[in-house]
């Protein structure tokens, strides 16, 4: 029992369920993180290339360019174990700040309609933008009493 294929694991349903050896478990994952690798490459390769054409890069280039950032991250990132979290916060921003350069302090539904969003959540953007604001200022600010600085 002290070889690693040796070890049982989870049932097969394939095979009428019987176990899996260990090292078949290890294989599985493997594999299915290369498939994993290949997906992500291939769609940042494709998204990138999408991107560049719509920038009015010529297709041949626009792939070569994509293949090449893809090369880049593969070759600066590979090994790290990094979670890209499925939050929006960079696009809510973003938006965020659009809507914000809209605002004439009181035409809230205007912008919730232009947008597809909810007043509510207009309002929800232009007080957290004016949050972050007076936070900068606050800090760009100092100690107007004190500035021995």
């Amino acid at each position: 029992m002290g070889a690693l294929h040796a070890r049982p694991g989870p049932a097969n349903p394939a095979r009428g369920g019987a176990p899996k050896t260990q090292s078949c478990l290890m294989n599985e994952r493997e594999t299915r993180m290369r498939i994993r690798r290949h997906e992500f490459f291939e769609d940042f390769v494709a998204v990138a290339a999408r991107v560049l054409i719509d920038l009015g890069i010529h297709a041949t280039e626009a792939q070569l360019a994509a293949s090449a950032l893809a090369d880049h991250v593969a070759s600066h990132w590979g090994g790290q174990n990094i979670n890209m979290p499925m939050d929006f916060r960079r696009a809510l921003t973003k938006l965020e700040l659009e809507i914000y350069s809209q605002f004439t302090g009181n035409n809230y539904d205007e912008l919730a309609r232009a947008n597809g969003i909810a007043e509510r959540t207009v309002r929800r953007y232009v007080e957290r933008i004016r949050k972050r604001l007076a936070e900068a200022a606050r800090r760009d600010q100092g100690d107007l009493f004190n500035n021995e600085h």
